[in-house]
C-alpha cells in the first residue's frame, strides 16, 4: 500500500503564521515612529542651535541692519512660537517688539514646539560686539534650559 503524503500548509498554520508576521510588523512600525520622531526634534534642536550661531556671527562681524549698526544680535526664544534672530536696535540687550528688527524666524516643523524654558517663559540669548559678551534676558551670567517637544507623540 503507497501513502501519499501531504504536501502544502493546513489553514490553521497560515493563519499562525500571519498574526506573527502582523506582531513582528507592528512592533517594528512602533519602533520607527518613536525613531522618527526624535530625529524630528534632534534635526530642530540643531537648528536652533545654528541660529544662535548666526546670531553670534553676525554681532561678531557688526553686521548692519536695514542700514542700521545694532548694538549686536541675538534670539528670542518664547514657549509655543517660533525663535527668532533680531537686530537690537534700542541697546537693552532684550528683544523689543516694534523697536529691534526681525533678521530671521525658524518656523518649527509641523508638531513641534518650544514647550518649555526656565527659568522663565521666555529667553532672549543676546551677544555683545566687539566684547564678545553674552547675555541671558539682559543679564550677563545665568544659565537656561531650553525644551522642544514632538507634540504628535
Amino acid at each position: 500500500m503507497v501513502v501519499k503524503a501531504k504536501l502544502g500548509f493546513t489553514l490553521i498554520e497560515l493563519i499562525v503564521t500571519v498574526a506573527v508576521m502582523a506582531i513582528i510588523l507592528a512592533v517594528m512600525m512602533a519602533n520607527y515612529n518613536a525613531g522618527g520622531a526624535a530625529f524630528r526634534v534632534e534635526n530642530q534642536t540643531r537648528q536652533v542651535m545654528a541660529l544662535l550661531r548666526k546670531a553670534e556671527a553676525f554681532s561678531n562681524a557688526s553686521k548692519k541692519f536695514n542700514g542700521q549698526l545694532p548694538s549686536g544680535y541675538g534670539v528670542k526664544i518664547e514657549v509655543n512660537k517660533n525663535p527668532i534672530l533680531f537686530a537690537n536696535l534700542d541697546a537693552d540687550k532684550v528683544f523689543t517688539s516694534g523697536v529691534d528688527g526681525v533678521a530671521e524666524t525658524l518656523i518649527l516643523s509641523t508638531g513641534l514646539k518650544v514647550n518649555q524654558i526656565a527659568p522663565v517663559g521666555e529667553i532672549n540669548i543676546f551677544y555683545e560686539p566687539p566684547k564678545r559678551n553674552i547675555y541671558i534676558n539682559g543679564v550677563s551670567a545665568g544659565l537656561a534650559s531650553v525644551t522642544i517637544q514632538d507634540s504628535q507623540n
